[in-house]
């Protein structure tokens, strides 16, 4: 079993492309960034751990909408095995691609990624000791786990998609999950991220706001070891009794107000809103306030601005 978490590179196979022999031949590979970004193989690259890392031997290249026997392979470490437009794997194909049963239609997907951020498979052996990348399974059934940091640097890692400004190219945080059982069997799954443990924990400064509004600080923890939570979303919900006029505006990372009534956490997981009260109504007339976030059991937070 293997992960990968920093997409490099993807595309199809298209007309002009092929996956033969050792060889995957791309006329057009795109970055692993969300928008289809042209790049080469030689030039492809995410930025982690602040430094550039590009495609290099041991590399995965997974296949989607192809035969079990080629879903995995690795980047071959032979001198010249990453060119422009050509990858060299350790062990053939196969099958080829384009064929009758694989059309040059693009539905045939490949993505070469890396393991970046220092996540690990930790399954069982038969004696169910504890063991590094494989499982045995029992009555049919391996269990495993994804082990990885639990930092504000890597935490949501794979839940965020180009939101995550701490992935460049923002989009090619993505977490595949590798299983094989011998080499028939294959299974890439794409849909596990580095989640946070709820119910997270929303906290503010000021507890309390008057007619006057104001600047509201906020920081966002999730429920295990209080791991701050970046680029998470926060929403308002606002609900008024008489005239009282009441707004919600939450500032970008660069403290300028965005015009929006949601806004996400920045780096370190807090996050700054103002709200205005551009009319105090009555006395009497009231609003309430609401902030929450996408985790139904997280903590929700509420102000009520009264008129005397």
């Amino acid at each position: 079993m293997n992960l990968i978490d920093s997409i490099l590179a993807r595309g199809t196979i298209d007309n002009g492309d092929s996956l033969n022999g050792s060889t995957l031949t791309d006329m057009a590979p795109l970055s692993g960034a969300t928008t289809d970004t042209a790049t080469t193989f030689d030039q492809a690259y995410v930025y982690r751990n602040y430094a550039y890392r590009f495609i290099e031997p041991g590399d995965h290249v997974v296949l989607f909408d192809a035969d079990e026997t080629d879903k995995n392979r690795l980047v071959d470490d032979a001198t010249g095995n990453i060119t422009a437009n050509i990858l060299t794997m350790s062990t053939a194909y196969t099958n080829a691609y384009p064929s009758t049963v694989y059309p040059a239609d693009g539905t045939t997907q490949y993505y070469v990624g890396a393991s970046t951020l220092g996540a690990q498979i930790i399954g069982q052996d038969a004696e169910g000791n504890t063991v590094n990348g494989y499982s045995v399974t029992k009555d049919g059934v391996a269990e495993f786990n994804i082990v990885y940091p639990s930092d504000v640097n890597s935490i949501h890692s794979g839940c965020l998609g180009e939101n995550d400004l701490r992935s460049f190219p923002y989009g090619s945080a993505e977490v595949f999950v590798i299983a094989s059982a011998g080499e028939h069997a294959t299974t890439i799954d794409n849909s596990a991220c580095f989640s946070s443990i709820s119910p997270w924990s929303l906290a503010a400064i000021p507890t309390s706001l008057g007619t006057s509004g104001g600047e509201i600080e906020f920081n966002l923890q999730d429920g295990g070891d209080g791991v701050s939570l970046p680029f998470t979303e926060i929403k308002s919900k606002v609900v008024l009794s008489g005239t009282i006029t009441v707004s919600v505006d939450f500032y970008d990372s660069n403290d300028v107000l965005t015009g929006l009534s949601s806004g996400r956490t920045y780096a370190n997981g807090t996050a700054k809103v103002l709200v205005s009260v551009t009319n105090p109504g009555a006395s009497g007339d009231e609003a309430r306030i609401t902030f929450y976030t996408n985790d139904p059991a997280g903590s929700t937070l509420e102000y009520t601005i009264t008129t005397p």
